[in-house]
């Protein structure tokens, strides 16, 4: 019986480990895919049908795929058209959270104090890290975590066969949400490394580093393995949808283009190379006490996390259970380096202490990361102003848009309009191949274009052929040079302003009278679609004194009475701009 004080430790370092993992996964929303997917769960929601072919496009309308992510996009959807972006990442740390609980767990079933399995579980949530997007893999990553425990207590001959019933369940699941491609790599794999275990140990019982399970638990496995096979046979939503991993996985042109299909970089995921070379070192240190079964599982996982950057997230789940397996025998088998308890106390207090260190200093004061701490969408991500702009000026004809911010249009601007393309490769293939063959557009005529890509707006769009009449941070509304199109052009195209100009560019434009009524009008026309604090106060700022030149008082009054105050902005009785709440 457990003493009552390591209950209290074992229930400390769990909620120590749910509370870190929650503040590692917490930051704000800029996945380009999330949208597509939550446009494809709204359409399915409001046609009470699940979708299989491409419905926001008027270049690929009706070209079938496998959705082997409905469920998920349903999920997500309800939970963002309830909740909106504050309460779908809510949702990403609660499954994070208990992404976090399982490995806990997982690593103490296998030996690991609690503050190892707390060190080990909170360390796997920081390598995936870059995993862990408001999307449907938060899905594979949860149910991952969840068959580890379980095949690691049935294997440790701590959980009853009956309990296994849930394995079946869970990847029939798993298929509607994500796809449950890892899931099969894992079951498969556990099975035939226990079967390979039994054989080796009936001919060669000297080797006592194999220990295989008991014949009874093996008849289970195999039982298992049967019917989860026949369960996910007989989903009409199963097997079928994994040809999409195929694709990628084979010789396809597309791989190179897609950047979680490339191989991990230092710049983008260090915390997977530091904790890969840790693993490796844990392994040498301790290699008397390893056990093979949990070596081999991991095994072709860092094949693909070093081929694969998205399976970073995967492989620290499964190389969680092999270090602490590792960890927790090493004082009773290997004892090579011994300490005192005081020692080990300071060697384990000191370890969490930097670890805590590196988290906070990343998540609080790393300006350039994506992933620092927030809970919101990212504002210069997506092309928010963009999309209002287009929409309040009634802008018709052919749409062109970059593939990335496709997904993004696919929510915000469909079934009204009709978009071009987004980030859905087995239907639209390679999204920027228009850079290498323009005239491809030819034959689609189009007319304006939301812009992301600054090669795109070279190559595609010259000034000579396109007016710019609208920039933001993320992209550029595009328009073509026609008869029909000239007013609004002449009214809208920006002489002077631009939202990534310095401050002082920007005031010393304002210093010439011919060019300061027109500066002011294009940074109102800009704050009228999007928020920007900077570009406000230096609005602000122009507005404290008398506008000169030509049409001023109408520039004033524009600026005091448009739409912009109600977007951004509030106007004090003296002119002045100040930030709205």
């Amino acid at each position: 019986m457990a003493r009552p004080e390591n209950n209290v430790r074992n229930l400390v370092a769990l909620v120590a480990t749910l509370l870190v993992a929650g503040f590692i996964v917490a930051y704000p929303l800029f996945d380009y895919d999330f949208y597509w997917h939550l446009a494809n769960g709204r359409e399915m929601v409001s046609r009470s049908a699940i979708i299989n072919e491409e419905v926001f496009s008027y270049t690929r309308n009706g070209i079938p795929f496998s959705n082997h992510e409905w469920l998920a996009q349903v999920v997500l959807f309800l939970i963002y058209d309830h909740f909106g972006s504050i309460g779908v990442n809510v949702f990403k740390a609660l499954i994070s959270m208990a992404v976090a609980a399982f490995s806990f767990l997982t690593c103490r079933v296998v030996g690991a104090k609690p503050t190892t399995s707390f060190l080990i579980a909170s360390v796997a949530i920081l390598i995936g890290i870059y995993r862990y997007n408001v999307r449907p893999e938060l899905f594979s990553l949860l149910f991952v975590s969840m068959l580890l425990y379980l095949l690691t207590r049935f294997r440790t001959l701590h959980l009853s066969w009956r309990a296994l019933v849930a394995v079946p369940i869970l990847m029939l699941v798993w298929d509607w949400l994500h796809g449950a491609i890892f899931g099969l790599i894992i079951l498969t794999g556990f099975i035939s490394l226990e079967w390979a275990a039994s054989l080796v140990s009936a001919k060669r019982p000297s080797w006592t580093w194999i220990q295989p399970l008991p014949t009874p638990q093996l008849r289970i496995l195999y039982w298992l393995g049967a019917i989860t096979l026949l369960v996910m046979i007989a989903n009409p939503y199963g097997l079928r949808s994994y040809s999409i991993f195929f694709e990628f996985v084979g010789e396809n042109s597309l791989v190179p283009e897609v950047n979680e299909f490339q191989p991990p970089t230092w710049s983008n995921y260090a915390p997977f190379y530091v904790g890969l070379v840790i693993c490796i070192g844990i392994g040498v240190a301790r290699w008397r006490s390893m056990d093979i079964t949990r070596l081999l599982m991991l095994v072709p996982f860092t094949y693909l996390a070093l081929q694969y950057s998205r399976a970073t997230g995967v492989w620290a789940l499964v190389a969680a259970p092999f270090v602490a397996g590792l960890v927790g025998s090493s004082s009773e088998k290997s004892g090579k380096i011994r300490l005192p308890p005081f020692g080990r106390a300071a060697v384990c207090f000191s370890t969490v202490v930097i670890f805590l260190v590196y988290v906070s200093y990343s998540k609080l004061y790393r300006e350039d990361w994506n992933y620092r701490w927030g809970w919101s969408e990212l504002s210069d991500f997506n092309p928010a102003g963009s999309v209002r702009f287009v929409i309040d000026n009634a802008i018709g004809g052919n749409l062109y848009n970059s593939g990335n911010v496709g997904g993004y249009l696919s929510f915000f601007i469909t079934p009204q309009r009709r978009i071009f393309q987004y980030n859905h490769h087995t239907v639209f293939g390679n999204t920027v191949r228009f850079l290498r063959n323009p005239q491809e557009l030819n034959p689609w005529n189009i007319n304006y274009g939301i812009v992301s890509l600054p090669n795109e707006l070279k190559v595609l769009f010259p000034r000579s052929e396109w007016a710019r009449v609208f920039v933001e941070p993320s992209a550029a509304v595009v328009l073509r040079r026609t008869d029909a199109n000239r007013e609004f052009i002449l009214r809208y195209e920006p002489r002077y302003f631009h939202p990534q100009l310095a401050r002082e560019k920007l005031l010393a434009m304002a210093r010439d009278p011919g060019a300061r009524s027109r500066l002011i009008t294009e940074m109102a026309d800009y704050l009228r679609y999007r928020e920007d604090g900077g570009v406000c106060a230096i609005l602000g700022y122009l507005l404290s004194d008398p506008v000169s030149g030509e049409g001023a008082a109408d520039v004033g009054n524009y600026v005091r009475t448009g739409p912009i105050k109600n977007r951004c902005l509030n106007l004090a009785p003296d002119g002045n701009l100040t930030r709205g709440k």
